[in-house]
């Protein structure tokens, strides 16, 4: 098969990953597979990456950067989205001069959903089939999120139902159950074509290291509360850090915080409360990236993983990398994370914005370690299911079914 691949992020869930892990699984199945990307994802260190591990086993073609903007307002980033079609369109017509697609998959279709529905697909003649991700307009009808519908949500779920009805698509990859069950339960026409497929990171079962608390400075005679990654206000770092201090929570907890601050954060952990917990060795702070060998230290050498964020409704990777270390985490009551771990006892739950319900949860964590150990060994169970060769067979499987290849 041919298998043109489209996306021009190389960051997060995109190129760094979905790409690798379906380029890996394509190759091994003899398909032959063309990349259009931009110049920017052509510049960045995980190209060179993937370069150096697959060399000249794929082909690669240019489109127009339209780069993302958290900053902009709504209505401009519609427009964008609208830019992106164009630059998608024109992508796709360029490279076919060189090479004629069986399929096209997208990587991140809620970067383009909108005008795909409004102008239809930019693929041309070609059937495609892509990934879409951070999408919770069923969030409310599904029980995931407590908030009713905004209009940018409903707009979202508008965009969904049309492009489930395009003749062209085949397939549209969920990595939220409750997504592809939503338009089941809303009897929409092309139900069919939304798939669950389980998200992936590099899963590997993190070896085990001499002394991981050694890497921070960590007692070892205390319960370890890990908030990683970049901590930012929406991380709960302040939340993070008042539980600790909660009278409910037991003195032998203690937290770290492993990762580079974000400005926005910086005055959480400069605060007096937090220097008054460093004072007394109940907060560690590790402000900076860490190795690969650092961050298995931290699930290694933590008891609990922090994924207690704001407004955070999808699917976090520190519930996967907590599962490589066969770690429990703590997460808010609301989205896709609170979803998993709720129905397969991944570990405790409390809302981000209630210190007291938190501050128990820890003193439970704490008392009652088989409880803790098991839910940590179903967090393995449920991260192995998230392995990135799990993830590759299933996409491909999807792929060669409706693009009719072996």
């Amino acid at each position: 098969m041919n298998l043109t691949i489209i996306d021009g992020e190389p960051r997060g869930h995109y190129l760094i990953l979905y790409f690798r892990v379906i380029l890996r699984e394509s190759l091994t199945r003899g398909w032959k597979v063309h990349l259009v990307t931009t110049q920017r994802a052509l510049d960045d260190p995980v190209f060179a990456n993937l370069r150096n591990e697959y060399g000249d086993h794929f082909t690669v073609s240019l489109m127009k950067d339209i780069r993302n903007s958290e900053t902009l307002p709504n209505w401009r980033k519609i427009v964008q989205h609208f830019q992106r079609w164009f630059a998608m369109r024109d992508g796709i017509k360029e490279s076919r001069k060189q090479f004629e697609p069986d399929l096209v998959y997208q990587v991140g279709l809620e970067k383009c959903d909108l005008p795909m529905a409004v102008l239809g697909t930019p693929f041309g003649d070609r059937p495609y089939a892509g990934h879409l991700i951070n999408r919770y307009f069923h969030g409310h009808e599904m029980k995931l999120i407590s908030e009713p519908l905004s209009r940018r949500d409903k707009l979202m779920a508008w965009a969904y139902r049309k492009l489930l009805r395009q003749k062209m698509l085949r397939r549209i990859f969920n990595i939220d159950p409750t997504l592809t069950e939503y338009p089941h339960r809303m009897g929409w026409h092309g139900a069919d074509k939304a798939i669950f497929i389980p998200d992936t990171c590099p899963y590997n079962p993190f070896s085990d290291l001499p002394n991981p608390r050694g890497y921070f400075g960590l007692p070892e005679d205390k319960f370890v509360l890990a908030n990683y990654g970049s901590l930012t206000p929406r991380k709960g770092v302040r939340e993070m850090i008042e539980a600790l201090d909660h009278p409910d929570c037991p003195r032998d907890v203690i937290g770290l915080l492993a990762g580079r601050t974000d400005a926005g954060a910086t005055p959480d952990v400069q605060s007096d409360l937090a220097k008054k917990l460093v004072a007394e060795k109940r907060l560690y702070i590790f402000d900076r990236f860490l190795s690969d060998e650092e961050e298995c230290a931290v699930f290694l050498a933590c008891d609990l993983a922090w994924i207690c964020y704001k407004k955070f409704y999808g699917m976090s990777s520190v519930l996967l990398h907590s599962g490589s270390a066969a770690k429990p985490v703590l997460t808010s009551d609301q989205g896709l994370t609170n979803h998993f771990v709720t129905n397969r006892n991944l570990g405790y739950v409390a809302s981000i914005y209630d210190t007291a319900a938190i501050a128990k949860v820890l003193a439970d964590a704490h008392g009652d370690p088989s409880a803790r150990i098991e839910k940590g060994r179903n967090n393995s169970v449920f991260a192995s299911e998230h392995g990135s060769d799990v993830f590759g067979r299933l996409v491909c499987d999807e792929l060669a079914k409706v693009a009719g290849k072996s």
